[in-house]
């Protein structure tokens, strides 16, 4: 399924907005600590490593959902950080979280302008998401589809 909050036509290639943060649209220039992390050697490193294992993960989560589902009620959001340029990349991202919160039963949400650092690029909007989660599901203003 499409998901209607998935913006036509955009594109995030799977990391390519962790390897160059700066050109994502982040809100706020980064700490210097984040600087010093992402020139690290081990930096490029463990992020093609984390995304050449995500395809397994997601498997492995898939088979545990057939045997295990959530309990009842439990609210779920996928948030999918969107540098709100439409890329190549960009479309097939946002529905692959799209489907992942079709697979979940859960809302969908996406934050924008953000990199991989959504916390840091969005702290309202990640805060907001966070408190509509622990809000019960009839006052919910989150995001639905």
């Amino acid at each position: 399924m499409v998901c209607a909050r998935a913006p036509p036509g955009l594109a995030v290639a799977v990391g390519v907005h962790r390897i160059v943060p700066a050109l994502y649209g982040m809100a706020a220039p980064l700490p210097e600590e984040y600087r010093d992390v992402l020139r690290s050697p081990g930096y490029l490193r463990a992020v093609f490593l984390e995304n050449a294992g995500y395809p397994a993960l997601a498997a492995e989560l898939e088979r545990l959902r057939a045997t295990t589902p959530p309990p009842a009620g439990v609210p779920a959001t996928v948030a999918a950080a969107y540098a709100g340029r439409p890329t190549p990349w960009a479309a097939a991202w946002l529905a692959q979280q799209c489907a992942l919160a079709d697979l979940l039963d859960a809302r969908f949400a996406v934050i924008a302008p953000s990199g991989h650092l959504a916390m840091h690029a969005q702290p309202a909007q990640v805060a907001a998401l966070i408190v509509d989660a622990l809000s019960p599901r009839a006052e919910s203003a989150g995001p639905r589809r």
